[in-house]
């Protein structure tokens, strides 16, 4: 059997020569302008100029969306669902990830070694920058304390190639990670030993004291909250000026300044021998610290020089 094609063609015109010969158009029957590319219905009683334009190749302006609220499933950047579980619409991201909306904030960084991988779950710090391109670089953070915790920025949430992109989490949940090595609830710093690790145990000075994360589930496919925490030194509050103390100095405030200030304590000394009212030439192993009042001063020596037994007791 032979095949006939056929073509259909609306009925088209210019705006300016519909609205002058304002026809009516039957029902169901289409009117195309040529120069706006808009498109009217006929009702088979209404004259052109009382027809609407049909939302032919106009954007669509909707007053709210509405999404299932049970099934919904992400597996594409790019695709939204409602997700039951958080309560919260889930954003399809690049590689794999989920952005649960509200909920948790994420940027996508630039990993700053070119041939190191960083793995899911490091803490990390910032590093610099990619120029234009607007893109942070990352790196392990170091909480030795060689590094002010300001540069702390997040904790990796996919495992991000040398020199590659990834996405950082400063706040929320990161899934799919080994937690086993903790229990639920424990609160995790930033290790000082392991750049990027972290320890339950709260390190001492002069590590960082950086407490970034908390264990939602313990186990090998497990979770963490990350909450983004910089920690601050003395140096660092804004009425301190202590950026490099010597050994002994004291903060002292300078009203001059405005603000207190590291200074070393106008003829302090170290050694009780250079007071003019302290006497220890004879001092010996466990001598104490005396004040004679016929002398005027402070004499150190042995304890049995010092005490007198008066009542044939024993000290």
């Amino acid at each position: 059997m032979a095949t006939t094609r056929q073509r259909i063609k609306l009925r088209r015109d210019t705006a300016a020569n519909w609205t002058a010969a304002n026809p009516v158009l039957a029902a169901g029957e289409v009117g195309y302008e040529s120069d706006t590319k808009q498109v009217k219905v006929g009702d088979g009683s209404s004259a052109w100029s009382a027809l609407t334009y049909a939302p032919w190749n106009q954007d669509p302006i909707l007053q709210s969306i509405q999404l299932l609220t049970s099934g919904g499933n992400v597996d594409n950047p790019g695709e939204l669902a409602w997700n039951a579980d958080e309560g919260t619409l889930e954003l399809g991201k690049l590689g794999g990830i989920s952005n649960y909306i509200g909920q948790e904030t994420m940027l996508l960084c630039r990993n700053n070694s070119n041939s190191v991988a960083i793995p899911k779950g490091t803490a990390v710090r910032f590093a610099g920058s990619v120029g234009n391109s607007g893109r942070l670089k990352v790196a392990p953070m170091v909480a030795d304390g060689s590094l002010p915790g300001y540069v702390f920025f997040g904790v990796t949430d996919q495992i991000i190639a040398g020199g590659a992109d990834g996405y950082v989490t400063v706040f929320g949940k990161i899934r799919g990670i080994n937690t086993s090595a903790y229990q639920d609830g424990d609160i995790l710093w930033c290790n000082p030993a392991v750049a990027g690790g972290f320890t339950t145990t709260e390190p001492e000075a002069p590590n960082l004291k950086l407490a970034v994360a908390a264990v939602i589930n313990a186990a090998n496919n497990g979770s963490i909250f990350v909450r983004w925490a910089t920690g601050s030194r003395l140096s660092d509050l804004h009425d301190v000026e202590a950026a490099n103390p010597s050994n002994g100095n004291v903060l002292a405030y300078n009203s001059a300044n405005g603000r207190w200030q590291s200074s070393s304590v106008p003829g302090a000394s170290t050694s009780l021998q250079a007071l003019t009212d302290v006497d220890v030439s004879a001092k010996v192993n466990q001598s104490l610290l005396i004040y004679d009042s016929t002398a005027n001063k402070w004499i150190g020596g042995p304890s049995t020089t010092i005490f007198e037994v008066t009542d044939g007791g024993n000290f």
